[in-house]
């Protein structure tokens, strides 16, 4: 999914355009909203086609949209990585935004391992404190993680995370939502399945190295007992 702009003025109309990959015969579309300190996304309303319009106000500056293509029995083939609206909002100078990016430790995960999250925040007002919660595939609300507090998360990851969106939140000392910063699409690989496929592939192996030892011994003595005979033949002739 694009937007049609980095940076957008209230009043202006954002653009979004989604594509399939793979291409299916599907086109049924929803686009769905998450406005900056709120915890779940809404269906922005008469939304059903590849493209959407929506028009900007200030309240959208780091909000977040995600476009969902469904099959004809309404269930969620595929959702896109969601993307953030910067607004204008006529802030003078030195009252830069709050920026919030968070990394990870490494790109993919192994369900049942253990992850680390860091958000690298600036322009924080003083007393911040920073929150995380998690929002499965192709639902709505955020579920916040509990005891995850601070800078660093460190979390053991699941299995149902795999396309999960984690978000890190910075509140003020008042508690209000100032910034937030999300790892967009979570990877993760089942490392149960990895481990018996890797040990799978091992025994294999095994018993090919084993069987190819057998043959090979096999054919050793064989030649032995040909170069044997030939001698003894040899010497009866020559007697």
């Amino acid at each position: 999914m694009t937007q049609d702009k980095k940076t957008y003025q209230a009043g202006d109309t954002a653009r979004f355009t989604s594509a399939q990959n793979p291409e299916t015969e599907d086109e049924h579309y929803h686009w769905y909203l998450k406005r900056q300190g709120e915890s779940a996304y809404e269906w922005i309303e008469e939304s059903r086609l590849a493209d959407q319009e929506l028009p900007v106000t200030d309240d959208l500056d780091g909000a977040q949209v995600v476009a969902r293509l469904f099959n004809a029995d309404h269930a969620v083939l595929a959702e896109s990585a969601p993307v953030t609206l910067s607004v204008d909002v006529g802030k003078g100078a030195g009252a830069a935004p709050v920026a919030v990016e968070v990394d990870q430790d490494t790109e993919q995960h192994r369900a049942g391992a253990k992850a680390e999250f860091t958000a690298r925040v600036s322009n924080a007002p003083k007393d911040y404190s920073v929150s995380w919660s998690v929002r499965q595939n192709a639902e709505n609300p955020f579920t916040e993680i509990a005891g995850a507090k601070g800078a660093t998360m460190e979390r053991t990851v699941p299995a149902d995370w795999n396309g999960a969106q984690v978000l890190a939140s910075v509140k003020d000392g008042d508690g209000k939502v100032v910034g937030e910063g999300t790892v967009a699409v979570l990877k993760v690989t089942d490392g149960e399945k990895s481990s018996a496929g890797a040990t799978e592939a091992s025994g294999q192996e095994e018993d090919d190295s084993s069987n190819a030892a057998v043959w090979w011994t096999a054919t050793a003595v064989v030649l032995v007992a040909v170069v044997a005979l030939v001698l003894w033949f040899l010497r009866r002739r020559g007697r």
